[in-house]
């Protein structure tokens, strides 16, 4: 008969197997800051130092998006890390692990993820949203400035386009503001995001 010494063991050894499959099935991927924002329109991220932020926080992402017309949503908590070097962004799961993690030092896009499909897209179009969320204006214009694609900026609200086509648009609850709510529609990969930056 099993005793209750076993049995712990048994749970241990299952506890075990289970986190090392995690690490071991995840797929990692390095990239360099070229990237295809939008379809066909590739640019190069700026540094971290160019963006001159520095912070720490944590961020409650709420995502819907549609996949043939019908919308899916998700609710993820993201630890971000900005220094001068580098840009650190970790989606945390229900069990305590990562959904992914991404470091972006201005020469390599470093992540991890667990798999599914197109991660590496999604991982890297993480990085991009954040980038066109938080990065100055100066700085955005000067990205893409050997793209199709043009920003207009109003009061709390920053447009992208491609010649007369909105493909993105992002509203600040207000800008001034690290912590108030940010709205991010993006309009060619149908998908949008309500970004929440904790005290």
């Amino acid at each position: 008969m099993t005793t209750w010494r076993q049995l712990r063991l048994i749970l241990l050894m299952v506890c075990i197997l289970s986190l090392t499959a995690c690490t071991l099935f995840k797929t990692r991927a390095i990239n360099t800051p070229r990237v295809e924002v939008f379809k066909n329109q590739w640019i190069t991220l700026p540094t971290p130092q160019m963006l001159d932020l520095d912070f720490t926080a944590t961020q409650i992402l709420s995502a819907t998006y549609s996949i043939k017309g019908k919308a899916e949503s998700y609710i993820t908590e993201v630890q971000v890390e900005v220094a001068r070097n580098k840009i650190v962004l970790v989606a945390a799961a229900g069990w305590g692990g990562s959904i992914f993690s991404l470091l972006y030092d201005g020469k390599t896009i470093e992540s991890s993820s667990l798999p599914m499909p197109h991660a590496d897209m999604g991982v890297k179009q993480s990085l991009i949203d954040f980038i066109f969320t938080y990065a100055p204006t100066n700085v955005l214009k000067t990205m893409l400035a050997d793209s199709h694609i043009t920003l207009e900026v109003e009061p709390n609200r920053r447009l992208f386009y491609i010649g007369t086509q909105l493909v993105m648009k992002i509203d600040y609850q207000n800008q001034q503001d690290l912590y108030s709510v940010v709205h991010l529609y993006n309009y060619q990969y149908h998908y949008q995001i309500k970004i929440k930056t904790l005290l």
